[in-house]
């Protein structure tokens, strides 16, 4: 059994555990949480990064492009010279194909044909 040192009142090694156990319980749960996140599909680390050797975008030209996140309205790309936020609009026709974004145009289209 371990004495509090002379001094210590009870109540402050009584909160100095319940400190200690907090502490056990949050570190716990900030792991669980991770792990959740990585467990997610498609947010492991270079789980569906795709990569072009040049892209061309308006007067720009990237090397060595890994595309990291395509969201609704952008996509954010890791290049030679460092990481860019691009607008969807933005990217050419078949960039935006190969990332897999339908056009607007083309799925108007779809919906408006006629069914036989």
């Amino acid at each position: 059994m371990v004495r509090a040192p002379s001094g210590s009142s009870s109540v402050e090694i009584s909160s100095m555990k319940t400190f200690c156990r907090y502490a056990q319980v949050t570190s716990r749960l900030i792991w669980t949480l991770w792990l959740i996140a990585l467990a997610q599909p498609g947010s492991a680390p270079g789980a569906a990064d795709q990569t072009f050797d040049v892209l061309q975008i308006g007067t720009r030209t990237y090397t060595n492009v890994t595309v990291t996140t395509k969201a609704k309205t952008y996509v954010f790309l890791l290049h030679s010279s460092g990481m860019a936020n691009i607008k969807v609009a933005e990217l050419p026709p078949d960039v935006r194909e190969k990332l897999g974004y339908v056009d607007a145009e083309k799925a108007k289209a779809a919906t408006n044909s006629p069914s036989v």
